[in-house]
């Protein structure tokens, strides 16, 4: 267990791991990954703000992905956070691939207990 929320979808064979960012107004993907999986891209730019509280320029993509057999879309930010997760990898081993952010919990109905580490839809 590595101490930090993150949920673990599925494409197909791939597996999809993002860390749930209640912080986020919008979920984030790795364009790395987008070589991998299946996704649309909606044709859409935007703007994000970096860590640094500098402006980056993003494109959105949506994503198709299961989770304990439920289909899940998302719409997601497309940016290049692979040296912060990078980061995350070196400490915790894990791979991170991207950022779930409160616009899933909305769309879905979802309740963050963070008292027993659980989601669960209302």
């Amino acid at each position: 267990m590595t101490g930090l929320p993150i949920v673990n979808f599925k494409q197909g064979k791939n597996k999809i791991n993002l860390l749930v960012d209640t912080g986020s107004t919008k979920s984030v993907i790795l364009p790395s990954l987008l070589e991998t999986i299946k996704f649309t891209d909606l044709n859409e730019g935007g703007t994000i703000f970096g860590m640094e509280g500098n402006v980056i320029s993003t494109s959105y993509v949506n994503i198709e992905f299961k989770l304990h057999k439920n289909d899940y879309y998302e719409k997601f930010q497309v940016v290049d956070m692979s040296s912060a997760f990078n980061a995350i990898k070196q400490d915790t081993g894990v791979t991170i691939h991207g950022i779930l952010g409160n616009s899933f919990f909305e769309n879905y109905g979802y309740v963050l207990d963070f008292k027993d580490f659980i989601a669960y839809s209302k």
